[in-house]
């Protein structure tokens, strides 16, 4: 199947559409915020997948680990791409 490549903007609109919750999270706090409510967000709903991969993700914000294709450490900052995203810092 061939699919027509979406702008960063209709990326958000879906975003906001699809989980306005969270879209209205980044927009209503800082990263430390969103990150809190975020999580307590999650940790009250994980009895859905995907709660259970974002709380998975949340709960490593920040950490450290080994990257063994390059060798180097790379810290885990998947929400604050999200987050930052979803305020519009990347185009």
């Amino acid at each position: 199947m061939n699919r027509t490549p979406i702008s960063s903007s209709e990326l958000r609109k879906l975003f906001q559409k699809d989980f306005p919750e969270i879209y209205e999270l980044a927009k209503s706090n800082d990263f430390k915020g969103f990150h809190s409510e975020l999580n307590r967000i999650l940790k009250s709903s994980t009895q859905k997948p995907s709660s259970k991969f974002l709380l998975l993700l949340a709960e490593r914000e920040g950490s450290v680990i080994h990257d063994l294709p390059s060798g180097t450490d790379v810290t885990l900052s998947t929400l604050s791409y999200l987050f930052h995203f979803l305020n519009g810092a990347y185009h």
